[in-house]
């Protein structure tokens, strides 16, 4: 949920850039800044530059979400990896947790391209948008459906770990 927070933001941000830009240069002499007939479209540059780093902004806080997400990811396999040594090995299933490691490295991956994209590597940007698609239309959408079909299994698992604690306990309070 804080990534999609701080996509919408930033998403929001740059349409609020764009706007201004377009006020910019509806309502500003960008032609003229030095003298009036001089023609050195300081502002048209101005404006450009303010685009690019705009635009940048946006891309880099793209980047780092699947950063952060591919950090995530690991540290879920991590937490799985436990539980299915310490608790149980039926609840979360292998390959599930599997996938979400494969998800942890096309998240890197995605990174690294939008990264390379950013830098002027074109071919990246086709890339990206591939690892991108992939990742939010068919590994992730999987990966959360199968999760939801498991957290309640371990749940109950949960449950009854509780409550066989609670039963010993009376037993071994007394001394």
């Amino acid at each position: 949920m804080t990534g999609g927070l701080t996509e919408w933001i930033s998403h929001v941000l740059y349409i609020g850039a764009s706007m201004t830009s377009e006020l910019l240069t509806k309502q500003f002499n960008l032609d003229n800044w030095i003298t009036s007939n001089s023609q050195d479209m300081i502002g048209w540059r101005t404006l450009e530059i303010t685009h690019i780093v705009t635009y940048g902004f946006i891309s880099a806080i793209g980047a780092i979400e699947w950063l952060f997400l591919s950090f995530v990811m690991v540290l879920i396999h991590i937490s799985v990896k436990r539980w299915r040594r310490n608790v149980d090995t039926t609840t979360f299933g292998a390959c599930w947790n599997a996938l979400g490691l494969f998800i942890a490295l096309m998240c890197i991956l995605e990174f690294v391209a939008e990264v390379l994209r950013l830098d002027g590597f074109k071919t990246f940007g086709q890339i990206a948008f591939w690892y991108s698609g992939v990742n939010r239309l068919l590994l992730i959408p999987t990966w959360l459906i199968l999760l939801g079909l498991r957290l309640p299994y371990a749940g109950v698992k949960l449950n009854q770990q509780a409550h066989m604690r609670d039963q010993v306990e009376p037993l071994t309070g007394g001394d």
